[in-house]
């Protein structure tokens, strides 16, 4: 009986000698290659493509932050009112004769208003 590697070398040979085929074995280890070794593989290509994906999400949560961020900038600087009324409520500053009075149950607001308390002021 022949060993494996022989009947392995004489079925390749077999395929190698028939005309048709030897164009179809080169194209499928080439396939086979560019698919699972080659650089730029199925693997990379997927990853590639989720952060694509990931980037895209990316942009545009922040072309809509932009937005906000510049329609608050607008009003900012038109409106005195409203940048007094902004200030008030999310940097905690107060006027000079004023006290501050703090109600939450969230413990980090609290230790944000300790932090800032008595060292802010509106004008």
């Amino acid at each position: 009986m022949k060993p494996l590697w022989a009947l392995f070398r004489t079925f390749a040979l077999r395929i190698w000698q028939a005309s048709g085929t030897k164009y179809l074995v080169i194209l499928a280890a080439a396939g086979i290659w560019i698919a699972l070794f080659d650089r730029y593989n199925l693997v990379s290509q997927q990853k590639v493509a989720r952060q694509i994906e990931q980037l895209r999400q990316d942009k545009a949560h922040y072309e809509q932050a932009l937005e906000k961020a510049s329609y608050e900038r607008e009003r900012f600087f038109t409106d005195m009112e409203e940048l007094e009324r902004y200030a008030r409520e999310q940097h905690l500053m107060k006027r000079p004769n004023e006290d501050l009075y703090i109600v939450t149950e969230d413990p980090d607001a609290l230790r944000k208003a300790r932090e800032l308390r008595g060292t802010q002021t509106v004008q």
